[in-house]
């Protein structure tokens, strides 16, 4: 016997021990299942369960649901947060991550996220990676800060090498970057997309150490590099305990 030729009552309460994403996934296999699935009260009790969602909006409460996954998405125990930040916020009130990843591709929701690390400063995340999309520069001061926080990781997008951007570069670290009250066992700079020669590359090395922000680890990724260029920026690195990649 087919599972679609089950009596309804049977189905339903297969139905009922799915988990939101195999349902979906059954469903939208046959016109009977597509029949047979819940109704919205049904995808508004998981939007409420997983995601704390109170309000109505004007889409329906299964594309919520899926939305809100796409926005507070678990990859190996990993939060990665993207446009919309109150999803965590509200999911800190009953779990917190060991590992966190903050995707700002805009200075919008400035605020919201300051909101968002002042609540995982109270939790147990032990790493933070902060990626920070192309022309994001004002964000206020959003400072990282957690009780148990070990590693810390600052990504900043199509950088190019003048002053002016390095200038900027060294803001958003002084602003971001955990407070230097005791060392963590990881903290790196990755600049990706970059035009910078090695003199500014050096030059940043310089400003981030004069203003006393101490990396484990730089990463430079798609930077025009000679083999000698890299080597040279080992040797100033090296006595300051910190490793370089060029890509």
């Amino acid at each position: 016997m087919r599972f679609t030729e089950l009596p309804t009552e049977v189905i339903l309460l297969v139905f009922e021990r799915l988990n939101p994403w195999d349902l979906h996934a059954l469903t939208g296999t046959c016109q009977r299942l597509r029949e047979l699935a819940p109704d919205e009260s049904y995808w508004k009790t998981f939007c409420k369960r997983d995601f704390s969602c109170k309000d109505q909006y004007d889409i329906s409460y299964q594309q919520l649901y899926f939305n809100c996954v796409k926005n507070y998405y678990k990859a190996d125990g990993e939060w990665i947060i993207g446009k919309n930040p109150n999803i965590a916020i509200y999911r800190l009130k009953k779990t917190s991550p060991r590992r966190v990843k903050l995707n700002i591709t805009t200075e919008r929701n400035n605020a919201t996220y300051k909101h968002l690390l002042s609540k995982l400063k109270k939790s147990k995340v032990k790493r933070i990676t902060v990626d920070i999309g192309p022309d994001v520069f004002c964000l206020r001061e959003l400072k990282v800060e957690a009780r148990a926080l070990n590693e810390f990781m600052l990504i900043l997008h199509n950088s190019t090498g003048n002053a002016d951007t390095r200038e900027k570069i060294i803001k958003l670290c002084k602003d971001i970057w955990p407070k230097p009250t005791r060392q963590l066992s990881f903290m790196a700079l990755q600049i990706m997309g970059t035009e910078m020669s090695f003199e500014d590359c050096k030059d940043i090395v310089d400003d981030i150490w004069e203003e006393k922000i101490h990396l484990t680890a730089l990463y430079i990724k798609s930077c025009e590099l000679t083999e000698l260029e890299i080597m040279q920026l080992t040797g100033i690195l090296s006595p300051k305990k910190c490793t370089l990649k060029c890509d």
